[in-house]
C-alpha cells in the first residue's frame, strides 16, 4: 500500500464518520468497503473491512455484532451480484444499496422481535430507504475522487 493510498483511506474514514454524526441512521462507511471490495485487492479489502467493522462497533447503538453481519452480508451481495454487473456500474451499486438495506431492516425488525422491543417500523424504512438513494452518489463522488487522488487504485 502506497503512502498516498494510506492518506485517501484515513481523510475518508474521518470524512465518513462526520457525514455519519451529521446524517444519523446513514451507514457513509459502506462506501467505502464497496470501493475497497471493487478494486479486489485482498489487503486492502481485509483491513478497510477491520477498520470499518471497528469504528462502527465503537459508535453504533446495536449490540455487539451488527456491524459484522451487515458487512458480510454486503460481501456477499457484492460477489453474488458481480456476477449480473460490472462492479463500476451505478446500476450495480444501486442493488447492492437496495439489497443491504434491505437486509438492514429485515434483520433489525426481527432482532427487536426476539428481544421484544418495538421499533418505529417508519423512521426504520425510511432510514433504509433514505440510505439505499444516497449511497449511490456519494459512491459515485467518492470513486472519482479516489481515482483522481489515487490514479493506480482502480486499474
Amino acid at each position: 500500500m502506497t503512502v498516498i493510498n494510506l492518506i485517501w483511506w484515513v481523510a475518508f474514514l474521518c470524512c465518513g464518520l462526520v457525514m455519519q454524526s451529521l446524517l444519523p441512521g446513514i451507514d457513509v462507511l459502506l462506501i467505502g468497503l464497496i470501493i475497497a471490495l471493487q478494486e479486489g485487492k485482498f489487503t486492502q479489502i481485509l483491513w478497510v473491512f477491520l477498520v470499518v467493522i471497528l469504528l462502527q462497533e465503537g459508535i453504533g447503538a446495536l449490540p455487539f455484532g451488527a456491524s459484522i453481519r451487515s458487512y458480510s452480508m454486503l460481501v456477499l451481495i457484492f460477489y453474488g451480484g458481480r456476477a449480473l454487473l460490472e462492479r463500476e456500474n451505478i446500476l450495480f451499486v444501486l442493488l447492492v444499496a437496495v439489497s443491504a438495506r434491505l437486509g438492514h431492516y429485515i434483520f433489525t425488525q426481527a432482532m427487536a422481535a426476539l428481544q421484544g422491543i418495538s421499533l418505529p417500523g417508519g423512521r426504520l424504512a425510511l432510514e433504509s430507504l433514505t440510505q439505499a438513494l444516497i449511497l449511490p452518489p456519494l459512491w459515485i463522488m467518492a470513486f472519482v475522487l479516489r481515482g483522481k487522488m489515487v490514479p493506480h487504485a482502480q486499474n
